[in-house]
């Protein structure tokens, strides 16, 4: 994770705990816990291609009747952009050439009913989880990475993949993907939803530029993101580190405050670190304190609307006799 934000952050409290810190997007270690951490216990290593990719031909020419554009990766608006269909039917309306197809687990059910109603059910199609990526990304002509703003992504792997196979890449601009693609060069990158809807038209509009976007893709995932570079870097990372004395740990791992809590919500609240006073005035009798917090919490209902990745539903499932936990998961839902 990025772990700039809510909930996925990393919280002040597993400083004392950690040997070493290590990223795969520089911008982590700007993060307020980080800076307390020395510079020599700080490493970035990029996230290494985790399998090999064979790169597409990149003589393959796509018929302009017919261009799939691709999505593999979370189905979720934890992680997803929330209006990811809107934008598809935007496209479809102004380009009857383009079809969409989504891969991964679909656990939402408000995305769900969103593939079963939009308007265009022939072309953009929801076609499962699928355990080949490799193959599956075959089957695009354009790579397509509508992530939410501020998601917790940081290696981002399935980029990694449609570049290394060749594919022209079109995302939004997010922390992690404006890490690895380089705008015009190896990807493209769009800044809001308007552009991205402008950088698929004129990528759909010029076939002939996706061969030379690709391979530049490629080359960049040779580059800068090897897996056999990670694994050089983890292997002299861990070599120094066994040659480093052991450091006392505090008694009892993690220091947990909030003793009139249930164990469920105290370790909740380490987790979201600067937010916790925020959750704990949702608990307050008076109204004047409690009113504020909760409506704070409504306005990260994006972040938090998922049963997974350190949300309050997400510790309900480990948790379930609760009832901050499941107070706090009502607020989301």
């Amino acid at each position: 994770m990025q772990g700039q934000t809510l909930p996925q952050v990393f919280p002040h409290a597993l400083v004392p705990l950690v040997d070493h810190v290590v990223v795969t997007t520089p911008s982590t270690l700007a993060i307020p816990a980080l800076r307390e951490v020395p510079e020599s216990k700080k490493t970035f290593i990029p996230s290494g291609l985790s399998r090999p990719i064979a790169p597409r031909s990149f003589g393959r020419a796509a018929t302009l009747e017919s261009v799939t554009l691709g999505y593999v990766g979370t189905l979720d608006f934890i992680k997803l952009h929330p209006a990811a269909i809107e934008i598809c039917e935007r496209l479809c309306e102004c380009d009857p050439s383009v079809r969409f197809e989504f891969y991964g687990a679909l656990v939402n059910e408000e995305l769900k009913s969103q593939f079963e109603n939009t308007r265009f059910p022939a072309r953009i199609q929801y076609k499962g989880f699928t355990e080949d990526t490799a193959k599956t990304l075959q089957g695009f002509d354009i790579f397509f990475y509508p992530l939410r703003p501020g998601h917790y992504g940081t290696g981002e792997q399935v980029v990694l993949e449609a570049m290394a196979s060749g594919l022209p890449v079109v995302a939004m601009a997010g922390i992690a993907e404006s890490a690895i693609i380089e705008h015009g060069v190896s990807g493209l990158l769009a800044a809001s939803t308007d552009d991205l809807v402008a950088q698929v038209k004129d990528l759909v509009a010029a076939p002939g530029h996706w061969a030379e976007l690709g391979a530049r893709a490629v080359q960049r995932v040779q580059d800068a993101f090897s897996a056999e570079s990670a694994r050089a870097r983890f292997t002299t990372l861990y070599a120094g580190l066994r040659e480093l004395p052991a450091i006392a740990k505090p008694a009892g791992g993690l220091v947990l405050k909030d003793d009139d809590l249930p164990r469920g919500t105290q370790l909740f609240l380490v987790s979201v670190g600067e937010a916790a006073p925020v959750f704990r005035d949702t608990l307050s009798s008076v109204d004047s304190v409690r009113r504020p917090a909760q409506q704070t919490l409504a306005a990260l209902a994006g972040g938090f609307n998922a049963r997974t990745r350190g949300t309050p539903q997400h510790y309900l499932q480990h948790f379930p006799g609760d009832p901050v936990l499941r107070q706090w998961a009502s607020l989301f839902d």
